[in-house]
């Protein structure tokens, strides 16, 4: 189990390196760099993927982490996998709605994000562009 862990842990210090080195090579060449975007959008999906159950069974997570990991976007998404692949799902045993419907509740999520956020990002870009 160490070994595996240890073998994990070498892989992400690896693809951490060559996106650095990626990032480098991407400095030389002068074009807009949509880096303000990625970064928002690592600081709102780092914590969600964290807060899943991706990587742990939410069973044992405090109350109010349990509550959100159960509505959590990506848990919805990773229940949804597991379930489509047939794999086991040990959120199945959880009460709360997207965990009994995973497929269902991420495709809602989606939409829902979609509906929200492709009106936003094309409002944005349009006033960013015409100014």
């Amino acid at each position: 189990m160490l070994q595996r862990l240890e073998r994990v842990l070498v892989a992400l210090v690896h693809l951490h390196e060559v996106s650095v080195l990626v990032d480098r090579g991407d400095e030389l060449v002068e074009q807009p760099r949509p880096r303000p975007a990625q970064n928002i959008g690592m600081i709102v999906l780092f914590p969600l993927s964290v807060v899943s159950n991706a990587l742990v069974a939410t069973q044992r997570m405090p109350a109010l982490l349990r509550a959100i990991a159960d509505w959590n976007p990506v848990s919805a998404v990773t229940a949804a996998a597991r379930q489509l692949f047939h794999n086991p799902n040990p959120s199945a045993a959880i009460h709360a709605g997207p965990m009994q419907h995973p497929v269902t509740a991420a495709s809602l999520w989606s939409v829902a994000l979609l509906a929200v956020l492709a009106p936003l990002a094309a409002w944005l870009y349009r006033r960013r562009t015409t100014e």
